[in-house]
């Protein structure tokens, strides 16, 4: 059952994480709302490390494994800067609209992938946080960009599995 849940978990969790990220800006969630996120993520990424780190040693999914892992302190640095360092919270955001592109334009240039699907939803991904950084139109709009270019190489990854 684990395994199935770490196969389709992420597809479920990547829009709603967007959507809440969106949400926050909007101001429809408070600081007490954000903490739980980060620390309930927090826990989720550890536990998908642990669990899947068997079936994700080799190829791109040893790629994705590292973001995994890296995510858990970008992630941490998250909870953290909600609490203490705010510049800590940016860094997280920046850090989960960055790592997962990277890992999606890679694995659209594995043989036999989707350079569309994966390699466009990370560009689109990279889109969604220059729209974002530069401030150009709602941050809703770079949010939301971010948010479909990943879902799109979530979906397609769940998908294939």
């Amino acid at each position: 059952m684990y395994r199935r849940a770490l196969e389709v978990g992420p597809a479920a969790l990547v829009p709603l994480a967007w959507a809440f990220t969106i949400g926050l800006h909007r101001g429809l969630f408070g600081s007490q709302s954000l903490r739980i996120a980060h620390g309930v993520m927090v826990v989720l990424l550890v536990a998908f490390a642990v669990l899947g780190r068997r079936e994700m040693t080799g190829g791109v999914l040893a790629v994705w494994l590292w973001i995994i892992l890296l995510g858990i302190p970008i992630t941490a640095a998250g909870l953290i800067g909600a609490v203490y360092a705010p510049p800590l919270l940016a860094l997280s955001l920046y850090g989960w609209m960055v790592l997962p592109a990277l890992g999606l334009i890679y694995t659209g240039l594995q043989p036999d992938a989707s350079i569309v699907l994966y390699g466009g939803g990370g560009a689109l991904s990279l889109l969604g946080a220059g729209i974002y950084a530069a401030g150009v139109g709602p941050a809703a709009l770079g949010l939301a960009t971010v948010g479909v270019g990943q879902t799109v190489g979530i979906v397609r990854a769940a998908a294939s599995s």
